[in-house]
């Protein structure tokens, strides 16, 4: 065959999910789920509309 040797190309991406490979007793899983809560109710603020700049 004439021209370049072709090769097998790796995936561009891979299909990954935390849920899979971290354990449900893992410790960092329950300060997230307490944490969150907090962190998201604290933190909200709402949005403000943008400024329009006067010409």
């Amino acid at each position: 065959m004439m021209g370049p040797k072709q090769e097998a190309q790796e995936a561009l991406f891979y299909e990954f999910s935390l849920e899979d490979h971290v354990p449900l007793d893992y410790l960092l899983r329950s300060i997230s789920a307490a944490s969150a809560p907090i962190f998201l109710s604290s933190t909200a603020t709402p949005a403000a509309p943008p400024s329009i700049p006067s010409c």
